[in-house]
């Protein structure tokens, strides 16, 4: 069963439905996959990072988790495929991320330590596990939470 710690800690979610913006929106992280330790930060996180501009990233962010709920909402009324209430619940998570960002002083300082502290995914990470990115690879394909914190690990 699903746990308020596991939410703190982030959790996993397979599912074989795919998203056209969580590209865009999503605060996962990029990895370098040729031995390389390099892990990347959505252009949105950097912007973020920023005195002052970083509000806009965090607005902008908020927008965008709008327009990806809705998008998911009126899928699910017209295909009722409740897979995606789970890209609603992480456009959720996505809108929460940038309402602190869009505060100011505090989103700069939230924004920078996430990122010091090697925030791989917020809340919640989509995977698919018939499209992995590198940050699925990274991790191998989530083995070790499935192990470690199998409530963590949800398939949809």
């Amino acid at each position: 069963m699903l746990s308020f710690s596991d939410l703190l800690q982030g959790i996993v979610i397979e599912t074989k439905l795919p998203s056209w913006s969580g590209k865009i929106l999503y605060s996962d992280t990029e990895h370098d996959l040729l031995g390389r330790l390099q892990v990347e930060y959505s252009g949105l996180d950097y912007i973020a990072s920023v005195p002052i501009v970083g509000v806009a990233a965090g607005i902008t962010r908020v927008a965008l988790a709008v327009l990806h709920m809705l998008n998911h909402t009126l899928a699910l009324i017209f295909t009722f495929d409740s897979r995606h209430c789970i890209h609603i619940a992480k456009g959720g998570c996505e809108f929460l991320k940038g309402l602190i960002q869009s505060i100011p002083i505090v989103g700069h300082l939230f924004t920078r330590s996430w990122m010091k502290n090697k925030g791989e995914w917020w809340v919640i990470k989509i995977y698919d596990p018939h499209d992995p990115d590198t940050l699925d690879a990274h991790s191998n394909f989530w083995q070790t939470l499935k192990r470690t914190r199998p409530s963590a690990y949800i398939i949809a």
